[in-house]
């Protein structure tokens, strides 16, 4: 993933995610793709992923996050929101 800041690759790092879609079948998605969700059809207008820290829990607004290694809330230009892990297709191809 290009344009990806510091802070976001050393979480990534961090919680042993890699650059791109991984061997084990998990898919990025982006913001601004079309997926389905249980909501039905919508473009991605936000992506915000769950970060764990000693303290608790943060949120780290993103461009991008996997399908199934992140806990992410996924913004959907139709006024609903999906956990990533709802996504049964990006960009017209299935996730899994």
């Amino acid at each position: 993933m290009k344009n990806r800041s510091e802070v976001e690759r050393a979480i990534d790092k961090r919680m042993g995610i890699k650059e791109e879609a991984d061997p084990s079948g998990s898919v990025p998605v982006r913001v601004g793709d079309t997926v389905v969700t249980p909501r039905g059809e919508a473009k991605v207008t936000g992506i915000t992923i769950m970060v764990p820290t000693p303290d608790g829990e943060k949120e780290l607004v993103s461009d991008s996050c996997f399908v199934d290694q992140q806990a992410a809330e996924i913004t959907l230009d139709n006024g609903h929101w999906a956990h990533n892990w709802q996504i049964s297709s990006i960009n017209g191809e299935p996730v899994r």
